[in-house]
């Protein structure tokens, strides 16, 4: 594996391609997503400009995995950041350009009220007294806030600081952060997303099973479909079942109590990951705890057969062909059983288990991306999910060695269902773009922006 060094010799800051006048400088050099102008002397936009800053600023080293030839495109630019790195230096960016950092770990700075506490919260009342406040240390090694009383949080484990502007006054909202308000208790937290579940899959019998209302609002069973109530797949009636797929999904969202709090962009951003992950997550659980073989359970009670010309599988005409079908989600679906579902039936994951894995997915995969105010929020949920899951295995009466295989067989499945993500992204870009068959609209904008 090679290292790329973020700081390299001299002679390796010499642009090797450097950009001509013809350049579209309306477009990111390094991802193609729209550039916000030039940055560091390259046309780009402001997510690849912090990227950049911040890893110059830090003095930075990545690895890639894939022999320095990942691409970088802003559905996946988050992928490998040496490969990154390399583009914003390949397509012009100057490591002389980024001013050095004139503040540390701890800057005091002077801010001005921006509302009053008359129009926000009781949970985040302004302190009109408060005049100035500390930007909450960090850990430099794991990027971590440090524990203190008061902390600000627009500073907190930012990720995308500003860049620096000396001359212009810099005006926050004087919010102060009271770790109390956001303490999340980990047995709860767990207990919430096992409720969240079994709501889930109320909605799916009685939505998708055809049985006699008693039994639909009696049953509480873990599964939410019988033998009795699966039917093959067929792709056009899947279809039409996304848009009530997709809200089971945001329903899933809004049983987080913070949920309410979120800005608008970060509501968009939490569910357009889970509806990618969970859109195959879920049928694994499913699948699994179905324990019937040679059968892929789908979330509506729709199957496709693992053989290789069975039920699910045929020609749709005139919409998609079998030929079609096999070659875009075919290598899909075996993937997700060969590397997430046999995992999961060799661990043998339980409810408990599968419902922290599906949480952890949600909020990690975006984590870099959501609005710096509400970061502490989302640490603070994801410590209250592993603590709720440990306190599981202590009541399941595991020792310590089965609680650590256990909990390192849960985390490494998310590094699966990361990768997977990225391919079930670019199966339906490919579909949308050779037109293979019509997707749903509300799907396509949800999945438009990627990863």
């Amino acid at each position: 594996m090679e290292t790329f060094d973020v700081n390299p010799s001299s002679s390796e800051l010499e642009i090797q391609y450097p950009f001509s006048p013809e350049v579209d400088d309306r477009v990111c050099a390094i991802c193609n997503a729209p550039s916000t102008g030039y940055h560091f002397n390259a046309p780009s936009c402001s997510a690849c400009a912090a990227f950049f800053r911040r890893t110059v600023t830090l003095n930075r080293k990545f690895e890639c995995s894939q022999d320095n030839g990942c691409t970088i495109d802003y559905t996946m630019r988050a992928l490998c950041r040496a490969c990154r790195y390399r583009k914003c230096i390949t397509c012009g960016m100057d490591r002389k350009a980024v001013q050095p950092r004139r503040d540390g770990l701890f800057v005091r700075r002077r801010v001005k009220p921006m509302c009053s506490s008359n129009t926000m919260p009781a949970s985040l009342q302004v302190n009109a007294n408060e005049q100035e406040f500390e930007q909450a240390p960090i850990d430099p090694q794991t990027f971590r806030v440090m524990p203190q009383e008061n902390i600000s949080l627009p500073s907190i484990a930012s990720f995308e600081k500003p860049e620096p502007m000396d001359s212009v006054p810099i005006a926050m909202p004087s919010i102060i952060y009271n770790p109390n308000v956001f303490r999340f208790d980990p047995e709860t937290s767990v207990q919430q997303l096992l409720a969240e579940e079994a709501k889930m899959n109320e909605r799916r019998r009685l939505l998708y099973c055809d049985r006699p209302l008693s039994d639909l609002l009696s049953s509480n069973d873990e599964l939410p479909f019988t033998s009795e109530d699966l039917r093959p797949l067929r792709f056009m009636a899947f279809r039409r079942d996304v848009r009530t797929l997709i809200l089971t999904v945001f329903e899933w969202i809004r049983g987080w109590p913070y949920f309410d709090k979120l800005s608008v962009w970060d509501r968009k951003l939490l569910l357009r990951r889970c509806v990618l992950y969970h859109s195959f997550l879920d049928p694994a659980y499913l699948t699994m705890t179905l324990r019937q073989e040679n059968i892929f359970l789908m979330p509506n009670g729709m199957f496709a057969s693992t053989e290789e010309n069975g039920l699910g599988w045929e020609d749709e005409f005139p919409e998609i062909t079998a030929e079609i079908k096999k070659k875009v989600y075919r290598p899909l679906m075996d993937r997700v059983i060969r590397e997430i579902i046999e995992p999961m039936k060799v661990m043998e994951m339980t409810l408990t288990e599968f419902v922290v894995l599906k949480a952890l997915v949600s909020w990690k995969s975006g984590l870099s991306d959501f609005s710096d105010i509400n970061k502490p929020v989302i640490y603070a949920q994801i410590e209250a999910i592993l603590k709720g899951l440990h306190l599981y295995y202590l009541k399941m009466n595991f020792d310590e060695g089965t609680i650590a295989e256990r909990t390192g067989n849960l985390l490494l499945l998310i590094v699966n269902v990361f990768a997977i993500g990225v391919e079930c992204l670019e199966n339906h870009h490919k579909i949308q773009f050779f037109d293979l068959w019509e997707l749903d609209s509300l799907l396509l904008k949800l999945l438009k922006m990627g990863l």
